[in-house]
């Protein structure tokens, strides 16, 4: 245990919030991992925005461990949002309503805070759950790009002392349910923007706003799982995918950046845009595939991309016998 940040406290000072929407299927467990941690939280707060299952009953189920609070859905920023009001401590931690920790997730992140006093942000390394099993690959496994190699080593953890903002564009090894961070970061940064309630990627907006103020901690053990299901709110890939694009774009437009990350943006959409063309022409969405290409430089379309954009101009009739052709 380290040492408190409060005399002969045993609980640190974090609100956990947990946003959900007709979760109640796998939020039982999802708490009492948050319940479970060996540095337990001074507060767990259930935002539900809007469910129409039995989420409140499951939730009064667990006693006077949790709060609970229900608005109408007006997507999951806003709840994030009004979660973070609520919350009445110095750190604020995500948990997705389908997420696990591992006991000593809040543990690791406090000690690490602790040490770097002035540490507003962190996040933890993850695996995916696929029926209670935890992969033994695990994010920061997959990090390419030479992404933690200017992070300077303190124990088994590290720290980054500049802005993440261009290595996240290539690299995303955060999500929700891994980050801990100061509750005056998370006001001073504008919360979540609360256009982006419905899209897939909407944290990725916040995440960049964050990451772009350092010094930022890794917690490199997989402490946090991410379970696979058929409900996944992000598990469409091409939603997925389009959402990042719409989030990309206004970061383009309206994040305060200098030259480096405006051109680590406009990389990071060319990519995008035809990574995702692959999944729209394979759908059969020639419109929205031709938008994509069409914005691409003509130098960076090969000519498998280039007989694609040329399909999706024609018409659809056409297209359609043309897409079978390709496919074959």
């Amino acid at each position: 245990m380290p040492t408190s940040f409060a005399a002969n406290s045993s609980r640190a000072p974090v609100s956990v919030l947990v946003p959900t929407y007709n979760g109640s299927e796998l939020l039982l467990e999802t708490i009492d991992s948050i319940l479970s941690q060996k540095f337990a939280p001074a507060e767990v707060i259930i935002l539900d925005y809007g469910s129409t299952d039995d989420t409140c009953e499951a939730v009064a189920r667990m006693g006077g461990g949790v709060k609970y609070h229900y608005r109408q859905n007006e997507g999951i920023s806003a709840a994030r949002n009004q979660a973070v009001a609520l919350a009445q401590f110095k750190f604020v931690a995500f948990c997705d309503h389908d997420d696990l920790w591992r006991p000593d997730k809040l543990l690791q992140q406090m000690e690490l805070h602790l040490l770097r006093p002035d540490l507003k942000f962190s996040f933890t390394n993850f695996s995916t759950v696929n029926s209670g099993y935890w992969s033994i690959e695990t994010k920061f496994d997959a990090a390419r790009g030479g992404f933690f190699d200017d992070f300077t080593p303190i124990g088994k953890n590290l720290i980054a002392e500049f802005s993440l903002y261009s290595k996240l564009l290539k690299f995303q090894p955060i999500v929700p349910s891994s980050v801990v961070m100061t509750k005056a970061l998370y006001d001073s940064c504008g919360g979540a923007n609360e256009v982006f309630g419905k899209n897939p990627s909407e944290y990725l907006d916040l995440t960049l706003r964050c990451v772009h103020k350092p010094p930022i901690g890794a917690i490199t053990d997989p402490v946090v799982g991410i379970r696979n299901h058929v409900s996944n709110y992000s598990g469409s890939d091409i939603g997925y995918a389009l959402g990042q694009l719409e989030i990309i774009s206004h970061a383009l437009e309206n994040h305060s950046i200098g030259e480096m990350e405006r051109a680590a943006i406009i990389e990071r959409m060319i990519t995008a845009r035809i990574n995702t063309s692959y999944y729209l022409f394979a759908d059969r969405d020639f419109e929205t595939c031709r938008e994509l290409l069409s914005a691409v430089p003509s130098d960076r379309l090969d000519r498998i991309l280039k007989i694609k954009l040329l399909i999706s101009k024609m018409p659809l009739t056409i297209a359609l016998v043309m897409h079978s052709l390709v496919v074959r």
